[in-house]
């Protein structure tokens, strides 16, 4: 091997002791602050988590506050819209009952003005007897044929 061969006491050697020292302590704080730098990576990504998980509960109390809002919403407007169907069905009603009574009433007078006037005309026509005397019936008979039934 050719090369410098280094003295037990020489300052080269001591140089390079120093160096290697000095590495080896490099490597123990790398290690270390390769260390912190995952714990604040964890650190991180827990209160990343964390803000996420708050994030979410936020979000989904204010959806579920909306749906809830948005129900009873329609719950009133259900109401409102069934107390108007109801208003109006019951008008509806009432005047298809006005109309139907009216009708019935003018139907009823009609009827009766015609039984006036079908009594008053056969009343007429029987010569002032009534319809179920058996002397309008003997007078028709002697009219008709001049002479009375046997």
């Amino acid at each position: 091997m050719t090369g410098v061969f280094f003295e037990r006491g020489s300052p080269d050697l001591k140089r390079i002791r120093f160096e290697q020292e000095i590495q080896a302590a490099g490597a123990a704080q790398l290690e270390e602050h390769k260390f912190k730098q995952l714990q604040k990576g964890a650190e991180r990504e827990l209160s990343h988590k964390q803000f996420e998980t708050k994030e979410e509960a936020e979000t989904y109390e204010k959806t579920r506050a909306k749906e809830w809002q948005i129900k009873l919403q329609n719950v009133r407007t259900e109401k409102r819209e069934k107390r108007e169907f109801l208003h109006n069905y019951n008008a509806r009603v009432k005047v298809q009952q006005e109309l139907t009574t009216a009708a019935e009433t003018s139907k009823a007078t009609r009827k009766k003005n015609l039984v006036s006037t079908e009594h008053t005309r056969l009343s007429t026509a029987r010569g002032g007897f009534p319809a179920n005397s058996q002397t309008f019936w003997v007078l028709k008979e002697e009219r008709e044929h001049g002479t009375l039934p046997s």
